[in-house]
């Protein structure tokens, strides 16, 4: 069996929207205000702004000429402006900050600051929204601080390190954060636009294509505004700006570009929401690099995703059905190719709750290039609670056709109840994280099960933890926050014996009567051998059928399988004289299943319905129907074989027969009907009181 060794990796890094990908240089000298000598071993900053947030680089040290230099990778061309904040702290804990632009992508900064050593510690923090009024802060302070005190502008504070607030207010804030060390105190403020109230939102949007007589109107891009705003009775306000010095205010606009080398512009959509008094109460900007110039086909990009607990399955789409190549970042440190693409995420730190996820894609038509980026910020639920996960084997196969199914222990009644199914992933991975605190120490059992599309499906039986088919014996799973595996290896079934044999029966929910009361379908019955090893698998119909086939004659036990519920095996045994039973019930009910059946008449003129009701609480009957007067002895049997009460019956026509058992404590018992030429049937009788 292949061996896998899962790695749940976590890093969080900062996001800049990225079209083409370059590199940002810049360096410079540190020299002392007094006398301009070289200050060795002093830090230097970098940050970027982008929509939303500010994203920090990190930190170069000055080497014994005070030179230092930064090489930022992966930021936009000069096509799409970003603006690069160089900063540092002299030794009274003053900042000296120049403002740059990769429009020029190598930039000297240098620095004249008193002489002395840098501050010991530096507050600093990094932002970014889920929604207009939800805000993460990330803590990114030098000195390792030991405390944290974070002033929200609304008179409210947190002293976690990374905390998440949620406004209640709208326009400019300024937040500040005061860092602690152990020898070094430093606060650190930014001002930042909360765009709405929890009660209402607003969101701007927009895609765009090329015109379709491109030859004619070259570089004309249609826009369509998919803003949205909860706000009702408002006034909405569209403002673009192309990128290229012209703008406007329409909703939907038509906008001619001319030709441009780097392929295209950064257009912007600002929505505002306006009250009666033409107060903004609600602004949101959304930003696309649109492809024009000498891109002669439109490529715009989208997304989309669905996730089960922390595995995410993404879709990358494209308006172009050229060769297309598509390359994700999952915001987490980690990418990954093809336009469909799976990815487990960790748990995101402390004060955040998700990851910005990219997709890049380069599309090829007649040796031009054309390229678009996507990114769209995906939440992470919270999953710090009991996880369960691992893999399905079948063989020396993953498992990836098929599902895991997740029961809870309800300790109050002692069963069992599903709790969730799991799809399993392309290499037979599954995951789970019960986030519910009630109870504290939760019980699950896991079972693995094919689908009928799988390749292998009829010679594998659906499986538990561990390596059992019958939820009784099965091995329970006491999880914790570790990263455990619970990995199932399925039972493989034996090649059948080929036969004439057949075994066939109804389910049903309840019995209060002969035949039950209302057909189960869907419900897992096990053929095994006398061992109770597992031969064959099947599942009841819409109608409550099912049937064992082409079966070789000999003794066999059949198995109900329903997480949580107690049964007897039914035995039962093929010759060539009793080929087929065909007349097996199985009684689902709130105490359990009873499985029972007829394997021959008693003779050529009689019939036996099933016991009723059955489980019962008091007295039980069973109709005996024959055409000619027999004498039939019903005897009652206790689970140890011993003999109860024998009762002599004569019958002829349809008799209904009282088992008189109703002073009998609870329990199983086998009634045993023999005629006086000594054929005889078997049957189960749940006695509950």
């Amino acid at each position: 069996m292949k061996k896998k060794i899962l790695l749940l990796c976590f890093a969080f890094f900062g996001f800049v929207s990225l079209q083409a990908q370059m590199a940002f240089v810049v360096g410079g000298y540190v020299t002392n205000i007094n006398g301009g000598a070289a200050i060795a071993n002093h830090p230097v900053y970098i940050m970027s702004d982008s929509v939303g947030s500010y994203i920090y680089y990190g930190t170069a040290y000055t080497n014994s000429n005070g030179y230092y230099t930064f090489t930022v990778t992966n930021v936009p061309t000069p096509g799409l402006l970003v603006n690069f904040h160089v900063y540092t702290f002299d030794c009274n804990g003053a900042a000296q900050t120049t403002l740059l632009t990769n429009a020029n992508p190598q930039n000297v900064v240098n620095f004249s600051i008193c002489n002395g050593t840098a501050t010991s510690c530096q507050a600093l923090f990094n932002y970014f929204f889920t929604n207009g009024h939800t805000v993460n802060f990330q803590d990114i302070s030098t000195g390792s601080p030991v405390s944290w005190l974070w002033n929200f502008g609304d008179g409210t504070s947190s002293t976690l390190q990374n905390p998440t607030h949620v406004y209640n207010i709208s326009g400019s804030v300024v937040i500040c954060l005061t860092i602690t060390t152990n020898n070094c105190t430093s606060t650190y403020c930014d001002s930042i636009y909360i765009q709405n109230t929890p009660t209402n939102s607003c969101a701007a949007n927009y895609s765009y294509y090329a015109d379709s007589n491109s030859a004619s109107n070259p570089g004309m891009i249609h826009f369509s505004n998919s803003s949205t705003s909860t706000y009702t009775n408002y006034q909405l306000v569209y403002f673009w700006d192309f990128g290229d010095g012209t703008t406007s205010t329409q909703q939907n606009p038509i906008h001619t570009f001319a030709s441009n080398p780097s392929g295209g512009y950064n257009v912007c959509l600002t929505l505002k929401v306006l009250n009666s008094a033409a107060t903004i109460v609600c602004q949101d900007t959304y930003c696309h690099f649109v492809n024009v110039g000498n891109s002669v086909f439109g490529c715009q990009n989208s997304i989309t995703y669905t996730h089960q607990n922390l595995l995410y399955a993404f879709t990358g789409f494209i308006n172009s059905n050229y060769a297309t190549t598509y390359v994700w970042n999952f915001g987490d440190g980690t990418t990954a190719t093809g336009q469909n693409v799976t990815h487990t995420f960790a748990q995101p730190a402390p004060g955040s709750n998700g990851y910005q996820v990219c997709l890049y894609t380069t599309t090829i038509s007649n040796g031009i290039a054309c390229t678009d980026t996507s990114c769209m910020f995906v939440t992470i639920a919270n999953t710090s609670g009991t996880i369960i996960q691992g893999f399905v084997t079948a063989g020396n196969n993953d498992v990836y056709d098929g599902y895991v199914l997740i029961y809870q222990a309800n300790n109050s009644t002692m069963s069992y109840a599903l709790l969730d199914t799991l799809v399993l992933d392309s290499l037979g991975y599954f995951f789970y994280n019960y986030v519910n605190v009630p109870p504290s120490n939760p019980v699950f059992l896991i079972k693995a099960v094919q689908n009928p599309t799988a390749l292998n499906y009829a010679q594998y039986a659906p499986t538990f933890y561990h390596n059992t088919i019958n939820w009784a014996t099965a091995t329970a799973v006491f999880p914790s926050a570790a990263t455990v595996f619970y990995n199932i290896a399925m039972i493989h079934l034996p090649t059948p014996i080929i036969g004439g044999g057949t075994l066939s029966g109804n389910v049903f929910q309840g019995g209060t009567k002969s035949l039950g009361d209302n057909p189960l379908s869907g419900v897992e019955l096990i053929l095994t051998d006398e061992n109770d090893a597992p031969l064959k698998i099947t599942y009841s119909n819409s109608t409550g059928n099912f049937s064992f086939n082409n079966l070789a004659m000999g003794s066999y036990k059949l198995h109900l399988e329903i997480a949580g519920v107690n049964y007897t095996p039914y035995t039962v045994t093929l010759s060539n004289s009793n080929p087929s039973v065909n007349t097996i019930s199985v009684i689902v009910n709130n105490t359990g299943a009873i499985i029972t059946g007829i394997e021959n008449e008693l003779n050529n003129t009689s019939t036996v319905s099933e016991i009723y009701p059955n489980p019962a609480t008091s007295d039980a009957f069973v109709e005996i129907q024959n055409l000619k007067t027999d004498k039939i002895m019903v005897s009652i049997f206790d689970n140890t074989g011993v003999r109860l009460s024998a009762t002599e019956y004569n019958v002829n026509g349809n008799q209904r027969i009282n088992l008189n058992q109703h002073h009998f404590a609870s329990g199983i018992y086998t009634v045993k009907i023999q005629t006086a030429n000594g054929i005889s049937i078997i049957k189960k009788l749940v006695i509950t009181k």
